[in-house]
């Protein structure tokens, strides 16, 4: 057999020490075929030139980069999106999604360099002057994550350059919270492609003629009189706007209308005679109460001056009173009085919306002071600029034939009396009189029964008007809105970040300060001195577990600096 090669049994042999031999001796193999290889010198670093400066922190340099860069590109999007319909975001996945997928990539690029760079302060803090050993440990803790920054924090009492890396590792676990918080989303009302009508009325043109060819009013009015006076509630909005959306909004307007007031006048009634059973209750111009009586209504001539309590308001469509006692009449003292009209006036609406269907209005009153022309044709007024809408909302005209015809049909609808005695059930003398007597046992009574015919006969006029006010359709939509304050950290942090990287760059530069950044290499190949590891030997110190080499590292003290050996902690 073939004898095996010396070099086959060679060992590892034993460096030869001299004061320039280094800790890697120990670790160097010898080979046979060679001569005796010279030990690996420990010399001096020499200061770093700009290329190799630049390359060694080439790496931090670029994660800050790609940090920016996805922030920045997580900014671009939202301001494209800000404002807009999330109809138009084109993708499956949310915006939110996309912002937290940006925001988490900016995060951990930026940890990057802080984290590099508070691993590199720590040869930093050692090359100045000695410290306690267990402050590496310390340093490398707080490289990995917020809880040993906070304890490297407490331990440098926030004094220096590396307790703003440490900070800034801590507020980094804010990072995806804010990021989640920019993007929220708002509903609000957009205009669409559509209107909505009101009805309005600019004048009323509209009456009839009877069986003996006399003016009276048309049949839609006679209905929506006899509506008001019979329904127990009339709604202001009882017509029929229209809305594509079901959600509009009008600009101010103003139409023709007909309002109401009631008022008190029992302190008119007078009695003139001793004898209840033959005198009358009355008042004023001719209404009576007799006997027996337990309501009369009398209307007032259109064209005197008959009112009791409204003279400040001519031009009174109706106007009429009402005597009534609870009981068949037999004293004085227990009738009541009420005298109520009804006129034209202009109703101006601001701010009047539908909501899902529902009509809001708010309006102002306003009613002309001109007087009825005997000989003309038309009722013609002008609202004042402030009271009405538009230009085309300021002119009204009401047709004569048409106040003929309101005071053909009045006094038939309210004149009348409810009699009988105690010992009979009373006697209406029509319809209208039975609706009366139960409104008129008090004012509020009677006025809520005249706001009803009042509003009832408005909604006629406006749905008989032939003008309409046209209004905007909206539709609710829901809005990408942006908060742009939820920014401040992530933006901060990451301008804090660099300003950390380039400092701590320039300081290890200027103190020609390896750059050894958190490899673990550097302290198998520049560790302790022999002189501390023989302190270790000598103490016989067991340092198998964690804790008992921590406590014997807060033994020691230590200094970074350029021994004859190299680069080791003295």
């Amino acid at each position: 057999m073939p004898q095996r090669p010396e070099h086959d049994h060679a060992h590892p042999k034993t460096p030869v020490t001299n004061k320039n031999s280094s800790f890697l001796s120990k670790f160097r193999r010898s080979d046979p075929n060679d001569q005796e290889q010279p030990m690996i010198q420990a010399k001096s670093l020499k200061p770093p030139n700009k290329r190799r400066f630049t390359n060694w922190w080439l790496w931090e340099l670029l994660s800050w980069v790609v940090a920016a860069s996805t922030l920045m590109a997580a900014i671009v999007i939202l301001a494209n999106y800000h404002g807009k319909l999330l109809s138009e975001w084109p993708f499956s996945f949310t915006l939110n999604s996309l912002i937290s997928f940006f925001g988490t990539i900016s995060k951990s690029a930026m940890l990057v360099s802080v984290t590099e760079a508070l691993s590199q302060l720590k040869w930093n803090r050692f090359s100045r002057r000695q410290h306690d050993l267990v402050e590496l440990q310390e340093y490398d803790n707080a490289s990995r994550g917020p809880w040993g920054s906070s304890l490297l924090i407490i331990s440098l009492r926030a004094r220096t350059l590396a307790s703003v890396g440490a900070g800034i590792i801590i507020l980094g676990l804010a990072v995806d919270t804010f990021m989640q918080a920019v993007v929220t989303y708002v509903a609000r009302p957009t205009q669409i492609h559509g209107q909505g009508i009101l009805p309005r009325a600019s004048g009323y043109f509209m009456h009839d003629n009877d069986s003996m060819g006399l003016q009276t009013i048309d049949l839609t009015m006679k209905a929506a009189i006899y509506n008001g006076i019979y329904s127990s509630d009339i709604s202001s909005i009882d017509f029929s706007p229209s809305c594509d959306s079901g959600n509009c909004t009008w600009p101010k307007y103003s139409t023709l209308a007909i309002s109401s007031q009631c008022a008190d006048v029992t302190n008119h009634i007078s009695q003139n005679c001793s004898d209840v059973t033959k005198c009358p209750a009355r008042l004023p111009d001719g209404p009576l109460l007799h006997v027996f009586y337990y309501l009369n209504v009398t209307t007032y001539d259109m064209w005197g001056n008959q009112t009791l309590a409204f003279k400040n308001i001519p031009n009174r469509l109706l106007d009429f009173v009402t005597m009534y006692s609870p009981s068949s009449f037999n004293n004085a003292s227990d009738v009541k009085a009420f005298e109520c009209i009804l006129y034209f006036t202009v109703n101006s609406y601001s701010g009047t919306t539908m909501t899902n269907g529902v009509l809001s209005e708010n309006g102002t009153t306003w009613y002309p002071k001109e007087a009825f022309l005997d000989d003309a044709s038309t009722w013609e007024f002008d609202s004042p600029s402030e009271s009405s809408g538009t230009g085309e909302d300021s002119h009204f005209e009401i047709a004569a034939s048409s106040l003929v015809g309101f005071w053909s049909i009045f006094p038939d609808l309210f004149n009348g009396t409810v009699y009988g005695s105690p010992a009979s059930p009373p006697f209406y003398s029509s319809d209208t009189m039975q609706a009366f007597r139960s409104s008129a046992e008090s004012l509020g009574r009677m006025q809520k029964l005249f706001t009803n015919l009042a509003t009832s006969m408005t909604n006629n006029i406006r749905e008989e008007g032939g003008a309409n006010s046209t209004g905007t359709a909206w539709k609710t939509e829901t809005y990408i809105h942006i908060r742009w304050q939820w920014l401040i950290l992530p933006v901060s942090l990451l301008m804090l970040s660099l300003v950390f990287l380039i400092i701590t760059m320039l300081v290890s530069n200027k103190q020609n300060i390896p750059v050894w950044k958190s490899s673990q290499l550097a302290l198998l190949f520049h560790g302790l001195t022999p002189e501390y590891r023989a302190k270790t030997d000598h103490e016989n110190a067991n340092l198998d577990l964690i804790t008992e080499m921590e406590d014997f590292a807060k033994k020691i003290r230590v200094k970074l600096m350029q021994t004859e050996d190299g680069v080791q902690f003295v």
